[in-house]
């Protein structure tokens, strides 16, 4: 069965390979930074913020957030905390339902900050390693002994130690990892993952390279409670290793991956990045599996940084739950996608500045978070652009990007039935699509109005899809023109037709009953806000569609009543009849109709 999957995944990855995918632009500040970025919904409202450290203004540079109000609209926020303090991850560590964000002091000590109570914005600091000093470059929040406490993996730049702090307790951390590899320093960022397949967690770094242009990597596996051990050390062909993620099993061999990144000399001070994917090829065990070089022919002496501003991670852009390899280099952005093993493609590349080598993208910071919480993630590019040769700042500036769905219609037909016109649409390719709307006009240059729209919503589908839809308020001997719009993501300029017909007196026509009974996947899933169940019903019924936990208790009606043939969809908030917020966990959505009955799982998770 594993097998069958994972060739229907090649399959359909082998489809989108034969196109690129589009981004656009749906937001854009005069605010930036040029350390990292984070995403949480810190304050419990269904609604994320991302958290940036402000490089904009003069130190200390205050956290600020931009804050996601719906439909792609943000607004601004500084937090201005006691003291500044760079945010490098976000999320839950002591289990008291409060957010926490792990961050530094600018050369200082690690920090742990938290939100006051449960409805604000992170802003007490609650923690600092003021005993060690670590002045971290990296920090995640994870659990790489799986002795259900969480921990800090860093970096240090103090001493170049790699640092485990485990919460103790409510606001307690201890330090229970310090390690320094053989090496004289490193600045590279840290992956972490069961590389392996054997159970037990690793953590994996570069070295700076030392200027002979070789990096070395270093993997450490988790042994026991709080105990590591270097299992494996690796080279790669890059000096200065300065970025590293872990991606998963990005190519769907089974195997997940792991990130090294960093810049090379071509010895005429021209500066290249190079990224090498690592995979494992046995039990402790790893090897390159696949390595590129961007050249962007930048030399140190254009400007401060231009050698080292880049960055890159990995998100699911394209909603397909595996995922894609996103990187910002001075002047573009570029995504990169497995098709099949070990086997990468470029499926987007855009200019970040506002001319390719005219002004670039300085301390390069990308992000790709699923900010607004439909299933694909957004791509955040932050940063400064600079005009060369002096390096004076032109422009603060940072841009949300999000993948455009896509419909290619196949053909669009109104033929006039008895006291209706029926008007049947197909498409060949679908993809990011939520439906349709049919559009309708007396004459063929319009004005049309909207007298239908279907909820069915496609992530992906290469096959012939047909649709219809009987309009039956129509004037006998008047003449219809219709037009099909596709409601693909982030655009709403994909239009089919016109075709006509007239309208003929006679008998009512019946509904149309060429539809099967389906209950299909809600979107998003995992919900952490609002998500969508749509359906398909094949015969006129009483419909109920209802949610309950894993012990059966009711805990949502959402559809009760009669319901004649066709597609619809229904929204979910995450909350019982009652109100109340539903907890964390799986949940069953049953779909009844007649003698049909259909259920499905779904997950909250907040």
């Amino acid at each position: 069965m594993k097998k069958i999957l994972l060739l229907c995944c090649l399959l359909v990855l082998l489809c989108i390979s034969a196109f690129a995918v589009s981004l656009k632009q749906i937001y854009s500040s005069d605010k930036s930074t040029i350390y990292n970025l984070t995403v949480i919904d810190s304050d419990h409202n269904g609604l994320n913020e991302i958290y940036f450290y402000e490089s904009n203004l003069a130190i200390p540079w205050p956290w600020s957030l931009w804050l996601y109000e719906g439909d792609n609209n943000y607004s601004y926020l500084s937090i201005n905390p006691p003291c500044s303090s760079e945010s490098w991850c976000a999320g839950y560590i002591d289990d008291d339902s409060l957010a926490d964000m792990v961050g530094r002091n600018a050369g200082g000590p690690i920090t742990v900050w938290e939100s006051p109570d449960y409805n604000s914005y992170i802003s007490n600091l609650v923690w600092a390693d003021t005993a060690d000093t670590a002045d971290p470059w990296d920090a995640y929040i994870t659990d790489l002994d799986q002795d259900g406490k969480k921990e800090i993996l860093c970096r240090a730049r103090t001493d170049w130690t790699t640092r485990i702090y485990e919460c103790t307790g409510d606001n307690q951390y201890q330090l229970v990892f310090k390690d320094k590899p053989p090496v004289a320093a490193y600045y590279g960022g840290i992956a972490f993952g069961d590389w392996d397949g054997d159970g037990r967690m690793e953590f994996t770094f570069a070295d700076d390279g030392a200027f002979d242009q070789v990096a070395d990597v270093y993997t450490y596996e988790c042994i026991g409670d709080d105990t590591y051990q270097l299992e494996a050390q690796d080279s790669v062909y890059t000096k200065g290793a300065y970025k590293a993620a872990q991606a998963g099993d990005m190519d769907g061999d089974g195997k997940p991956e792991f990130i090294i990144a960093g810049r090379h000399n071509d010895g005429t001070d021209k500066w290249d990045n190079v990224i090498t994917i690592f995979e494992a090829t046995a039990v402790n065990s790893y090897g390159c599996s696949w390595s590129i070089t961007l050249q962007t022919n930048l030399s140190t002496n254009t400007g401060p940084n231009m050698g080292t501003g880049w960055d890159l991670k990995t998100g699911d852009i394209d909603g397909d739950d595996t995922l894609e390899m996103v990187v910002v280099t001075p002047e573009s952005l570029l995504v990169f996608k497995a098709f099949g093993n070990d086997n990468y493609q470029r499926i987007y590349k855009g200019i970040t500045g506002p001319g390719p080598y005219s002004s670039r993208l300085n301390r390069a910071v990308v992000g790709v978070y699923d900010v607004n919480k439909n299933g694909y993630c957004e791509i955040i590019s932050s940063g400064y652009y600079f005009i060369k040769p002096s390096g004076t700042i032109e422009y603060y500036d940072t841009k949300i990007y999000e993948i455009m769905g896509e419909a290619t219609f196949d053909s669009l037909r109104a033929t006039a039935q008895d006291s209706c016109i029926k008007v049947n649409w197909a498409t060949s390719r679908q993809f990011a699509n939520y439906g349709f709307n049919v559009l309708r006009a007396s004459a063929i240059s319009g004005p049309y109005s909207l007298v239908h729209t279907t909820y069915d919503t496609i992530r992906l589908d290469t096959t012939l899809q047909a649709y219809a839809f009987n309009d039956s308020s129509v004037s006998t001997g008047t003449k219809y023109y219709y037009k099909i719009q596709a409601k693909a993501l982030n655009d709403t300029t994909i239009f089919f037709g016109p075709d006509s017909a007239t309208g003929v007196a006679g008998r009512p026509e019946l509904p149309i009953t060429n539809y099967e009974y389906q209950l299909f996947q809600n979107v998003p899933n995992p919900l952490r806000s609002q998500t969508h169940i749509s359906y398909q019903l094949a015969k006129p019924g009483n419909v109920s569609l209802k949610i309950y936990n894993t012990l059966g208790q009711l805990v949502n009606t959402l559809v009760e009543g009669h319901q004649q043939p066709g597609i619809y969809s229904a929204s979910w908030n995450g909350k019982d009849n009652s109100g109340r917020t539903a907890a964390n966990g799986v949940y069953i959505y049953r779909l009844n109709c007649g003698d049909w009955s259909g259920t499905k799982k779904m997950i909250i998770l907040r």
